[in-house]
């Protein structure tokens, strides 16, 4: 008795593909802890600012699932677009968006924690450039790539003077993605 309607909220495409028996797994509604997956489709539709004048939705799902890729590897696709992760627990899928805290607004920022580890200088995790693959619509739906810092700017000299100089770079692909600004956001956290 649910309505079809198109969502490109990725929580929804989430939810929809892990309850969908034809395409998806086809678990039934009791499998979904529905308080923290609506919570995460809010975050997920709040509008921020990607740049002083650029603003949009904080993520959406613009991707073909293949449904010849197992299930669990769609999950990750889909999950990696908008930085989630869902532990089952208690028998229930929950949701849950690596943000600063705050299950009502994506952009907070996070309060100083107390330490409770200290960090090493660990060169084989350590980052200071991120390279993010996203689907671009301007260019027929083919693969482009931003980078966060650019060379040169303030960000990408400050991060290189504290490695010493070194590049340490991440790359990353979000087959989910097909928004520049998403794309950009997604290398700078």
């Amino acid at each position: 008795s649910e309505t079809v309607a198109f969502n490109n909220n990725p929580v929804n495409v989430l939810l929809d593909y892990m309850r969908n028996p034809r395409y998806g797994k086809g678990l039934p509604n009791d499998a979904f802890h529905w308080n923290s997956w609506r919570k995460m489709a809010k975050l997920c539709d709040q509008v921020v600012s990607y740049t002083s004048s650029t603003t949009g939705k904080a993520f959406t799902c613009d991707a073909v699932v293949e449904t010849s890729t197992s299930i669990m590897n769609n999950c990750k696709i889909l999950l990696v677009g908008f930085r989630g992760i869902m532990p089952y627990t208690q028998g229930q899928y929950r949701l849950k968006i690596e943000n600063a805290g705050d299950d009502d607004n994506i952009e907070s920022i996070p309060s100083d924690p107390p330490v409770s580890f200290t960090a090493n200088e660990d060169k084989e995790t350590k980052v200071n450039r991120a390279r993010v693959t996203y689907v671009d619509p301007n260019a027929d739906y083919q693969p482009n790539e931003v980078i966060y810092p650019a060379d040169g700017s303030a960000d990408d000299t400050a991060f290189l003077s504290e490695d010493n100089n070194q590049r340490f770079e991440a790359t990353l692909s979000l087959p989910t993605v097909a928004h520049r600004e998403q794309a950009l956001q997604y290398a700078e956290v």
